[in-house]
């Protein structure tokens, strides 16, 4: 039985297509063998990413604190306000000893 002109086309069409998502999922395997350790170990914490920017962020903030506490002046309203924050009785006694 012969087919139509049609669905010989259609038949062509498909198998086109079969071939280019065949080579295409070949790449796509290819390429994920070839991932650099930098992205397998990327991949591997992204689920810690929030905890990482917490982290940072009050890493960051200890880094302007103590910049602001190595250039105090101990009777400038800064370094009082950095003590309060600090809530620290250390920095406390060095603002009235240094008076």
């Amino acid at each position: 039985m012969a087919m139509s002109v049609k669905d010989r086309k259609e038949l062509e069409a498909l198998h086109r297509e079969e071939r280019t998502l065949t080579r295409r999922h070949r790449l796509a395997e290819e390429s994920g063998n070839r991932q650099g350790w930098g992205i397998k170990i990327y991949t591997a914490l992204q689920p810690f990413r929030v905890a990482f920017g917490v982290i940072l962020a009050l890493l960051g903030i200890l880094i302007v604190i103590s910049m602001g506490l190595t250039l105090y002046v101990p009777s400038s309203p800064f370094f009082l306000l950095l003590c309060c924050l600090c809530s620290s009785r250390l920095s406390m006694l060095i603002l009235w000893k240094g008076r």
